[in-house]
């Protein structure tokens, strides 16, 4: 299944191997944040944070180290969004290809969906790498390297899992 637009071939097996690429650069991050990461509650809380004082409050949260750390992940987060782009695209359009699937324009939404998502991750990424060592970040680039963080999250949360979990279910019910 040729994924659009890029001319690469989805199959099954490309899809899994796409997944275990994702997941090692996963993994690879969590070694850099470590152990003492404050966890998602704390990812969330300094991505999404809209004005420099909440932003400083999350740095607070994150310690220097922890941010000094966050700020290392970036570069690797980048990679990681063009990995669970491509994964999630894959898997859409693999998804996708049933008679009964979601039609062409359904199919290139859905592709395109966590495309868009990588965009905003890359943007808040390259955002926040430029924000967090500044004493005085502008209100500007923090409320929009949170929007930008705000848009990746409700693109992947709001609409791309829950339509691959539903088509998924789909097929599996149609077998």
């Amino acid at each position: 299944m040729k994924l659009w637009p890029f001319g690469f071939h989805c199959s099954w097996p490309r899809e899994l191997a796409l997944l275990l690429m994702t997941a090692a650069l996963f993994w690879a991050m969590q070694g850099i944040l470590g152990p003492q990461a404050p966890g998602w509650s704390g990812v969330f809380r300094l991505q999404l944070a809209p004005t420099p004082e909440a932003l400083a409050q999350a740095k607070a949260l994150w310690g220097a180290d922890g941010v000094a750390r966050y700020r290392r992940s970036l570069g690797l987060d980048t990679l990681y969004a063009a990995a669970y782009a491509a994964t999630l695209s894959c898997a859409a359009a693999l998804l996708c290809r049933r008679p009964k699937g979601c039609g062409p324009r359904g199919r290139r939404f859905l592709i395109a969906l966590p495309w868009l998502a990588a965009l905003g991750d890359g943007l808040e990424n390259g955002l926040h790498a430029w924000l967090l060592p500044l004493a005085q970040p502008p209100g500007w680039a923090v409320a929009l390297a949170a929007l930008a963080a705000g848009l990746k999250w409700a693109l992947l949360l709001g609409v791309t899992f829950p339509a691959l979990a539903v088509l998924g279910l789909r097929r599996l019910l149609q077998r």
